[in-house]
């Protein structure tokens, strides 16, 4: 059974608002880390989406990128809200679980940070309703 029809797009009209938001909001993100030369790449559910479904999860409601603890630069809160996007959550420190989002229009952007222990890279998460952190 061919992938796509397993895991179709949704070709409706809030799909294809919501694919849309999500093109500019990757490429605004894309644009403004390189201006910092922080690399990112797209995580999480994003990257399930793409893998899975060779696109968004258009229910997904947001959009996830990883970035490495090395690379993170303070200066990442002001040149994305400099580029229009708004702080939504800060949660963790940098020395253990940061993740920041931000809000573009409607649409979520999650950047998780992504630690090395040992043989194994990590990101923490939380919970932004009660504050519960995962690693």
């Amino acid at each position: 059974m061919p992938q796509s029809t397993i895991f179709p797009q949704d070709s409706g009209p809030s799909a294809l608002d919501f694919r849309r938001k999500v093109q500019t909001l990757l490429r605004i993100s894309s644009r403004t880390l390189d201006q910092i030369q922080v690399p990112f790449w797209i995580s999480s559910g994003t990257c399930l989406g793409w893998l899975r479904q060779c696109g968004v999860i258009s229910y997904s409601r947001d959009v996830d990128i990883g970035i490495r603890i090395q690379d993170y630069r303070p200066e990442i809160l002001q040149v994305l809200t400099g580029a229009g996007l708004r702080l939504k959550h800060r949660f963790g420190k940098v020395e253990d679980s940061l993740e920041l989002s931000f809000l573009l229009d409607d649409v979520k952007l999650d950047i998780f940070f992504f630690y090395n222990d040992g043989d194994v890279a990590w990101n923490g998460g939380t919970q932004a309703r009660t504050g519960r952190k995962f690693k």
